[in-house]
């Protein structure tokens, strides 16, 4: 007997959570549906538990989740059994990673099954997003168009992750640059001046004695501070992973200069864009409202959406509880209670996320024609001041020789 620990939802939509022992996962599935819970995730419990596990290549990503999404939904419609579906994809998975993971999806429905708990088996692959879906497709015989919804939702995370990466990735990469650089400079080139500077005796321009105090003390101190910088790398991932420093720390993320409106549009459209394609999929509110809290990907917006979802369940409407966290912009709010009073939420929802999309695509190209010269002027000044530093004294040496 193995302990398997659970995720899944009872008949009113609550959240459940435990451990249970039995022989298999299949067993536990069966045992829970046998009590009217809704299984998200079965894992055992040695892997569910936490640890530092290290992946190296074939990871799933979430674009290879679009197109499996959009051929299954071509071959369903087509009118293709599921399980020779699942069989097709799975032969011709490329990626080693996914096609194993099909290879034990397709084994569980083999096994009885349903399409939504083989891959809630499998929450590293398939969001719950996807299992939620899957899952109201089957209820409602509609399966074919909740994977057709499905691959287009997931198309435009992936596109919303490469805006962001498109934000990020540059100054991040010329900012670590130039902290290489100056390091290799301050560590290694300007000792080589420094017995000359020395022997020279007179006073040393500001800017020189400054870099050779840092030379000094970077060469005396090099590994501590390696050793610090490692030790504040692994406090801060610690703090994050704690709920109140990810709280913290998503704030922070939102108040930023520049970054944090973006950031902001970027919360709004993933959850608008969720929340939109679950309702229309015809998943129970109250269950895609927790659904789009655990994707928020942002502690604060993900409490405002908690808020939300606890009136709703007291009978007030979703548009009140989501101005009054003061989160989320006005515009969004008046949108999404529009929505609710004409019965077009679904809709309502769909047009503030492409709105909000193409606020982020605009704020991204905004963002990168300003911090690219930016970033430039800043490697040419750290870069430049080091050069200055050797190189003032040395004219100083010339004119005294001549």
């Amino acid at each position: 007997m193995a302990t398997f620990v659970y995720k899944g939802y009872d008949k009113t939509g609550k959240s459940i959570n435990g451990a249970i022992e039995a022989e298999n996962e299949k067993l536990v599935v069966e045992r829970l549906r046998q009590a009217d819970y809704i299984v998200t995730s079965v894992q055992p419990k040695t892997a569910a538990s936490g640890g530092f596990q290290l992946s190296f290549g074939n990871s799933v990503k979430l674009k290879d989740v679009a197109v499996f999404s959009r051929q299954f939904a071509i071959m369903v419609q087509s009118g293709i059994p599921m399980l020779r579906c699942l069989d097709i994809l799975h032969q011709q998975q490329e990626n080693k990673t996914f096609k194993n993971v099909l290879a034990q999806v397709k084994k569980s429905v083999e096994d009885g099954s349903t399409l939504s708990e083989s891959f809630a088996a499998h929450p590293k692959v398939f969001p719950q997003v996807f299992v939620s879906m899957i899952r109201a497709g089957e209820v409602g015989g509609v399966l074919d168009e909740a994977l057709e919804r499905l691959a287009e939702h997931l198309d435009k995370e992936h596109e919303l992750k490469e805006k962001i990466k498109s934000a990020t990735t540059y100054p991040k990469v010329i900012f670590v640059f130039a902290i290489a650089v100056v390091c290799i400079l301050v560590t290694f080139v300007v000792p080589q001046f420094a017995s000359m500077f020395q022997s020279f005796g007179s006073k040393l321009p500001a800017i020189t004695q400054f870099v050779l105090d840092l030379s000094h003390f970077m060469q005396k101190y090099f590994l501590f501070i390696i050793a610090a910088g490692a030790l504040l790398a692994v406090l801060y991932v610690q703090y994050s992973k704690t709920p109140a420093g990810r709280s913290k720390i998503d704030a922070i993320s939102l108040k930023i200069p520049v970054f944090g409106p973006m950031n902001l549009k970027i919360a709004v459209a993933r959850f608008t864009r969720i929340l939109g394609t679950l309702v229309r999929s015809g998943v129970p509110i109250l269950l895609a409202l927790e659904v789009t809290e655990q994707t928020a990907g942002n502690a604060v917006v993900a409490k405002a959406i908690a808020s939300a979802r606890d009136s709703i369940k007291e009978g007030d409407s979703i548009a009140g509880p989501l101005a009054a966290s003061g989160v989320f912009p006005l515009m969004v709010t008046q949108m999404i209670s529009i929505g609710e009073e004409t019965g077009a939420i679904e809709a309502m929802l769909n047009r503030i996320a492409d709105f909000y999309d193409r606020e982020v695509q605009v704020l991204v190209d905004s963002l990168m024609s300003l911090i690219e010269p930016f970033m430039i002027i800043f490697l040419a000044v750290i870069v430049g001041g080091i050069i200055a530093s050797i190189m003032l004294p040395m004219f100083d040496i010339y004119s005294q020789i001549h």
